[in-house]
């Protein structure tokens, strides 16, 4: 992480990186699409594994460059594998390491994993109650098994994935002028798309509290 930081590989991801080279990054793509899946994985890997922040621009640029479904995919599976590394991590001899970063975040969290742990830390996938490098450890110091911990957090990340993804997929409008997105001229169906699906990801905590409160 410390690394990341001083060699400024934090920088590379961003949006204003991607469009000053989306022209190179996409003809890189077009002659060697099968190294630059592998490479777009590993750098989704490296950045979740290290809890370098940009997941989300990560996803856009995959749906952007490979489609909303295979840019869905390739993320989910670079968010899932980098997660299962920081979670070994977390139970080996690193973790006394990791532990005081997530504060006292994982004992609001003991409760609830100790007792439904595959409910809840879907939950969690799908709602941003914790920030996304506190969800990937504490399970590990709380002893919640691998199998669940890999099956929730697969399960709980399919919907965001997909719905960034999208919204990647309709940036080609958006990427190529100077503007920014304060003045976008056509906004592509694509992420008019994600923006609803986003606005629906936003209701899940409510809806669930909701569901908790009534007692089903």
């Amino acid at each position: 992480m410390i690394l990341a930081v001083i060699f400024g590989w934090t920088d590379y991801v961003s949006l204003d990186s991607f469009r000053a080279h989306q022209i190179e990054i996409v003809k890189f793509i077009q002659s060697k699409y099968y190294l630059s899946v592998l490479i777009f994985i590993g750098l989704y890997v490296f950045s979740t594994a290290l809890s370098i922040p940009g997941a989300l621009i990560l996803t856009m640029m995959g749906g952007y460059l490979f489609g909303a479904f295979l840019g869905a995919l390739f993320s989910l599976i670079g968010a899932i594998v980098g997660a299962s590394i920081l979670f070994i991590a977390a139970r080996s001899a690193f973790g006394e390491l990791l532990k005081p970063k997530i504060g006292s975040s994982i004992e609001r969290m003991r409760n609830e994993l100790t007792k439904n742990a595959f409910f809840y830390l879907l939950f969690l996938r799908l709602t941003p109650v914790f920030p996304f490098f506190v969800v990937n450890i504490a399970p590990a110091f709380l002893n919640i098994s691998f199998s669940k911990y890999f099956s929730a957090s697969f399960l709980g990340m399919i919907p965001g994935a997909a719905v960034y993804a999208l919204m990647g997929s309709g940036l080609n409008k958006t990427l190529v002028t100077d503007d920014g997105f304060d003045k976008i001229p056509n906004v592509s169906l694509e992420f008019l798309a994600g923006l609803v699906g986003l606005a629906v990801l936003s209701l899940v905590p409510i809806v669930i509290r909701r569901w908790k409160n009534k007692g089903f």
